[in-house]
Formats: structure tokens, sequence, C-alpha cells
């Protein structure tokens, strides 16, 4: 079960916490994070479906957008932390993206190597699903996936979530070459709780 919770604001007043699970807390990037985050992204196998690897160049831009949006439109990708020890082990959360002529809020997930297979992805990604529901209204999600991304597939079903026939982003400058989408309505996000 997932909660919202308010934890320590930035100075925009905004709360760093976006809601926590039983083992996870997803929370808004700093800037402190890019080391920890551009090591993840280093990861050869981690970048295979992201486009490739990036740079501590690229992954300091993506985080001062990610803060950037969280002030202009309220969300973007959050940091997946460990509630045991704080430890960044990911990024999970909505990214507003324009497919064929009209925006979409895409979820996504990326983990380090070393947290794959433990579940993370499935109870992060359920965490903001129903966050992203209840505290901004949406009514519809979409995750775009390449077709040989099978663990990223297993997780978007084990979310309820179906293949859909979205267009891929091609607008967005996306570097992937998806054409896997898949569609959630509300009523189907499993075990999570997060409320506004």
């Amino acid at each position: 079960m997932a909660r919202m919770g308010q934890g320590t604001t930035l100075s925009t007043g905004l709360p760093m916490m976006v809601c926590e699970t039983a083992r996870l807390v997803l929370r808004r990037f700093t800037l402190d994070d890019v080391p920890a985050l551009a090591a993840i992204h280093a990861d050869t196998e981690v970048g295979q479906y992201i486009g490739g690897v990036r740079t501590l160049a690229e992954t300091h831009c993506r985080v001062t957008e990610f803060i950037r949006d969280y002030e202009r439109i309220g969300f973007a990708k959050w940091a997946v932390v460990l509630r045991s020890d704080g430890r960044l082990i990911g990024r999970c959360g909505p990214q507003l993206m324009r497919v064929e002529s009209c925006d979409e809020v895409e979820v996504g997930y990326t983990f380090a190597k070393s947290h794959w297979g433990c579940g993370y992805a499935t109870e992060a990604a359920s965490a903001a699903l129903s966050h992203l529901f209840r505290a901004f209204g949406k009514t519809r999600l979409i995750s775009l996936i390449e077709p040989p991304n099978m663990r990223s597939q297993r997780v978007a079903m084990r979310l309820g979530m179906t293949h859909g026939d979205v267009p891929s982003p091609v607008e967005t400058g996306w570097r992937g070459s998806s054409d896997y989408a898949a569609l959630l309505e509300p009523s189907t996000v499993l075990g999570s709780s997060c409320t506004s």
C-alpha cells in the first residue's frame, strides 16, 4: 500500500516526497541526485532501452528538466529510493509527451541493474499510477515499451495495462522505435493508495 506524504519541501514550496510504498519512497529529484542517477545511466544494459548510455552532463540536463517540470506542470520522473537506507535505485513516473498531435502522459521506469528482478519497478509504477490518477485527475496513461524489452512489458501487464493502439511518439524526438503501447484506466491500478 502506498501513501502520500509531505516530507521536506523544495524552495518552491512543493513537497519532496510524492508517495511511499512498503519498501520505496518516490520523491522529487534534486541536483544532489545527479551523480547517483548518472551511475545508473552509465550502465550499458540499463541504457539499452532508454536511448543509450547517458553521461554525467546529459543526466544533469535531464534532472534539471524534471525539476523545471515539477513547477511547470506538477509532475515529471521521480527519484525512487529505498526506505531502508535512502539510497537512490532508479527513477519512475510520468513524462508529458506529444504523440500524434495529442498530449499524452507516459509512465516509465528505469532501475539500477543490481535492483532488477526485485519487484521494485512494479511497486514504484503502481504507486506512481495511483498518485497520477488521484492527485492529477488523469484518466488515461500510456507506457511506450520497445518490443524486445520483455521485462518492462511484464511490469506493464502486472499493472493491468494492455497492449494498445497508440502511435509512436515521433513528435518528441524520443530515441526508441517502440510499437508497443499500453493503456490503463484508473480502475485497474493494483494495490496502491496514494492520496492527494
